[in-house]
């Protein structure tokens, strides 16, 4: 209901400008680094660590479909109401004051009518409040009832909403064997695609499933034995999948949908926290080691790296839903612009889209046309023995 409220308001203000809309999902994504490092301080660590969660979390590649498709504006949505109640519940357990409690009802409602997945978040909040007080009894009770209005929440959007695929997966009762996969595909997602892409991201390679089982193992590494401002944002990157493990596969593997892309999208505030912590702390090895100039000086480099990187990897990964508009609006019956759209794809990272596909979609098109030989023969010098090709 609530991205329906914004995508009202949306029109009511600029009609049916895509551009406007897609403006309004990056500024909401830009929202959410802004709002990152004040949860990290306020979760204990240092305001430099958060800047740099901040930036990494702002050009992260593995969630691209939540920033670059306007109808995933929920997940941005989400997010931001999802953070501004974890810091007024934290407010509320240093001073035990209702407005706090209220600010974390409040949000935390507006997150669920956002996306169901919001939920995720009362179960962290609840989790912050154990590890404050040592115990499941206190603070935590006084989110027991939210829970329930949440849950109820959750069950009248299934309801109103029956048809939506977000409300489909969530209220879907999975397999033990495709949610663990989901899981380590998830994991490993957001490690190998953290800041640069170079393969079909629609398909599950056997391998990433062998990094998701590494990254679950140093999320847990975590969790045992670093200090406690780490361990949340570990715990944090757990619990937020928890909601979208049971995808079935074949949804998540169909062209269109390109992968778990936007399921990440909470996850990666995770992933860049702990990556920067892992960066800082690299430096600081290298300046104990060389001296402080040099850890500084690798500081930088890196992060400069990582932000070049990501930049190169985000105008790629444009090519999927490049790809992606393109199929919807051959299908719409626009053909010039269709082709342009799959010609763009093709231009801009022709490794990451079924090329295969695109090519034959694109001559499909264009037979009749003085366009269709000089792209029969690109297509087929790229696929040389295929048949609907030749």
């Amino acid at each position: 209901p609530l991205v329906n409220l914004v995508f009202w308001a949306g029109y009511t203000l600029w009609g049916e400008s895509p551009g406007a809309f897609h403006l309004l999902v990056v500024g909401v994504h830009l929202l959410c680094a802004l709002l990152l490092p004040l949860l990290v301080v306020g979760l204990g660590s240092s305001l430099e660590l958060g800047l740099l969660s901040g930036l990494l979390f702002l050009v992260n590649v593995a969630h691209f479909r939540a920033v670059q498709w306007i109808s995933a504006i929920a997940y941005p949505l989400m997010l931001a109401l999802g953070i501004a109640a974890v810091l007024c519940w934290l407010g509320y357990l240093a001073s035990r004051q209702a407005k706090y409690l209220a600010g974390t009802c409040a949000a935390l409602l507006l997150g669920v009518l956002a996306h169901p997945a919001a939920v995720a978040l009362w179960l962290f909040c609840v989790y912050l409040s154990w590890s404050t007080e040592g115990r499941f009894r206190g603070a935590a009770l006084r989110l027991l009832p939210l829970g329930g209005v949440l849950l109820g929440l959750v069950g009248s959007v299934v309801y109103l909403y029956p048809d939506s695929p977000p409300v489909a997966i969530a209220a879907r009762l999975p397999g033990p064997l495709e949610t663990g996969q989901n899981l380590l595909w998830f994991l490993g997602r957001l490690l190998v695609s953290a800041h640069w892409i170079g393969w079909p991201i629609y398909q599950c390679a056997p391998w990433e499933l062998g990094v998701g089982l590494g990254v679950l193992a140093g999320l847990s590494g975590v969790i045992w034995r670093s200090p406690p401002p780490m361990v949340y944002w570990a715990v944090w990157t757990l619990v937020t999948l928890l909601p979208f493990i049971t995808s079935p596969p074949a949804v998540l593997a169909d062209l269109p949908q390109g992968g778990p892309s936007r399921f990440l999208y909470l996850a990666s505030a995770g992933t860049a926290v702990l990556s920067a912590w892992g960066l800082c702390r690299l430096a600081a090895w290298i300046g104990q080691k060389a001296g402080p100039y040099w850890g500084r000086g690798a500081l930088v480099g890196l992060i400069s790296a990582l932000v070049i990187s990501s930049g190169a990897a985000l105008k790629k990964i444009e090519a999927f839903s490049l790809y992606t508009s393109g199929r919807n609006t051959l299908a719409l019956g626009d053909t010039d612009l269709g082709a342009r759209q799959l010609r763009q794809a093709i231009a801009r990272g022709g490794e990451v889209i079924p090329l295969l596909d695109v090519y034959s979609r694109l001559c499909l098109q264009l037979m009749g046309t003085d366009e269709l030989e000089p792209t029969l023969d690109q297509a087929l010098q790229k696929f040389p023995a295929d048949l609907n090709l030749n």
